[in-house]
């Protein structure tokens, strides 16, 4: 029953702000609420039609919070670690440039 409940939820906040013309500014994300385990924040209004209702709220579960932030964090230092690698290899590229210039001389 709950998952229905969220589902409707979830549904409605989606065709309220899945509209072209709504464009939302998203606050942050409350603290997971134990009793529904859910987490949810508040999105006003930044530009739209006057359709558009002013406020709008976002639910998400905990666990689907938890995955998404977790694969963030990853990505992140994936990124991280790409760019260390690749100055690494700039590097070394510069150094056996360098030494081949020496030797032709």
């Amino acid at each position: 029953m709950k998952f229905q409940v969220v589902l409707v939820a979830v549904v409605l906040v989606a065709v309220v702000a899945g509209k072209k013309d709504c464009k939302y500014t998203k606050g942050s994300w409350g603290e997971c609420d134990t009793t529904t385990n859910m987490r949810s924040r508040s999105m006003t209004l930044r530009r739209g039609d006057p359709e558009c209702a002013q406020t709008s709220t976002q639910t998400i579960s905990c666990e689907k919070y938890d995955q998404i932030y977790k694969m963030k964090d990853e990505k992140k230092k994936a990124r991280e670690l790409m760019k260390a690698e690749k100055k690494v290899v700039k590097d070394m590229q510069k150094k056996l440039k360098g030494s081949y210039i020496q030797k032709i001389r």
